[in-house]
């Protein structure tokens, strides 16, 4: 069968531009963190602006950056292995249906976690974290919100993988943060604090290694307390107007959804921060 000319054409132009555009989205070139600034980031679920959250390709973009933490949630399957999702089913992030704990990690591993993001990521998995864990080590570090899990066995998982130094942990639960603290005093363990009042009986209750706090007007006092105590002070940032603000403060570290836009403000000319730390 023969095709007129102009079809032909118009057919190879059209691969040929949409080639030439994935190229680009596969080629772009990203940002990287400046040594010299003191303000270790942490991105929300990887990188989830530019490849599925909870994904290996959405903490490999953070890699590549430069970035210091990976933040993660942690669930368990119905036959108790741990995986990196956030929400309760797989309904919004995969082609699939279900609560996570009722499903197999044989069922849950059959899923297709990216196309729902873009079809370049088509065939991408739920990622089990052990594996995980194993691949990011000496590349990234990983910030652990732990949903659902059997406490004793992931702390187990992070010291045999000798890991202590390399994670923090955060549970939304009160009975898990308690749980926690008892099974493990000493693994490095973040707590949510609006002034120093409840930073305080943070403190007294558990022992965390991290406050974390929204920015607001009061942040930089609660910066400041917290550093006098040896406490590190994250800055949750989910407005991206306020990314300046964090910029220009005295944190320890930022809790944030787009590194990119982050480094492009840093690169600005920003003023870094070089306090003592």
């Amino acid at each position: 069968m023969k095709y007129p000319i102009t079809l032909v054409c118009a057919f190879l132009s059209a691969l040929i531009i949409g080639c030439g555009s994935q190229n680009k989205k596969d080629n772009q070139k990203l940002p990287r963190k400046p040594q010299e600034h003191p303000i270790a980031m942490v991105v929300h679920r990887g990188a989830n602006h530019l490849a599925p959250e909870n994904t290996y390709p959405a903490a490999q973009k953070c890699i590549e950056m430069g970035l210091d933490y990976v933040e993660i949630d942690v669930r368990q399957s119905k036959d108790s292995v741990f995986y990196i999702i956030h929400d309760a089913t797989v309904d919004r992030t995969t082609d699939g249906t279900g609560k996570i704990a009722d499903l197999t990690s044989h069922e849950i591993d059959e899923l297709d976690a990216g196309g729902w993001f873009d079809e370049a990521f088509q065939g991408e998995k739920i990622p089990q974290l052990v594996a995980y864990l194993d691949w990011i080590k000496g590349k990234a570090k990983v910030y652990l919100d732990v949903k659902a899990a059997d406490l004793g066995k992931l702390v187990t998982m992070i010291q045999e993988k000798q890991m202590n130094d390399d994670v923090f942990f955060w549970f939304g639960d009160t009975l898990m943060t308690n749980e926690f603290r008892e099974i493990s005093p000493d693994l490095p363990l973040k707590i949510n604090a609006d002034n120093t009042e409840q930073a305080q009986e943070a403190i007294r209750k558990y022992q965390p290694q991290i406050i974390e706090m929204r920015a607001s007007p009061a942040m930089d006092e609660l910066i400041d307390w917290c550093q006098q105590r040896g406490i590190k002070a994250m800055v949750y940032v989910p407005d991206t107007a306020d990314y300046r603000k964090v910029i220009h403060s005295k944190a320890d570290m930022v809790n944030l959804d787009d590194p990119v836009l982050y480094l492009q403000l840093l690169g600005e000319g920003s003023p870094q921060n070089t306090s003592s730390r």
